[in-house]
């Protein structure tokens, strides 16, 4: 197998995991937001009826987010289709998280066995 082809393997995972890392960010500062709205409303001693619709809109943002990391899913199984019809190989992740660190794979996680 070609070296620019394990290469090009590399910098896709690399920045898959960053994509799907992403999402994950998104929707946790999503949901520590939403909490951060309501306890901020009972801190204050506001009436529920102020924050409504706000809190409606991050919630949805919300959805919104998990619904793209769904997509993203997707895409990371649809590159392991695609590794296998062209007959690269190269593990672009087994279900199991990357290496911990920079997020990044490595040759512990991604490498040529063939």
């Amino acid at each position: 197998m070609s070296n620019s082809r394990v290469d090009a393997a590399h910098t896709v995972a690399n920045n898959l995991f960053a994509f799907e890392r992403s999402y994950d960010a998104t929707v946790a500062n999503g949901a520590r937001l939403i909490a951060s709205i309501a306890e901020g409303r009972i801190d204050a001693d506001l009436s529920a009826i102020l924050v409504q619709g706000t809190m409606e809109k991050v919630a949805k943002s919300i959805v919104a987010a998990v619904d793209g990391r769904r997509e993203a899913v997707e895409a990371h199984k649809r590159l392991e289709m695609l590794r296998t019809h062209i007959g690269l190989t190269v593990s672009w992740g087994d279900g199991t998280k990357p290496p911990s660190g920079s997020g990044e794979a490595d040759e512990r996680h991604l490498r040529a066995v063939a």
